[in-house]
């Protein structure tokens, strides 16, 4: 699984960084374009997964925790899996 990471954590640390003394020019170039490269950067198309222990459509049962989606058809699932109907559950 990749990691994802704040933009703005990023360009922060790299502003941190340009602000100590002791750089070449070369160096100090290098960051900003770092920088300026991160800024441009398309962020990822990614959502948040709700997995199955979670969703409003799972129901806890003495054999285990049961998929409820579709009417009249229930599965079985682990605490972590997840599809693409998972909502929330409140709280």
């Amino acid at each position: 699984m990749s990691d994802l990471i704040s933009r703005q954590a990023a360009i922060a640390i790299l502003d941190r960084w340009l602000l100590v003394k002791g750089y070449s020019e070369g160096e100090i170039n290098v960051m900003r374009c770092m920088r300026y490269e991160l800024e441009d950067m398309p962020s990822a198309d990614v959502v948040e997964v709700v997995r199955c222990k979670d969703c409003v459509y799972s129901h806890e049962t003495f054999n285990g925790l049961l998929c409820a989606k579709v009417p009249n058809h229930f599965i079985y699932v682990y605490d972590d899996d997840f599809c693409s109907y998972g909502e929330r559950k409140d709280g």
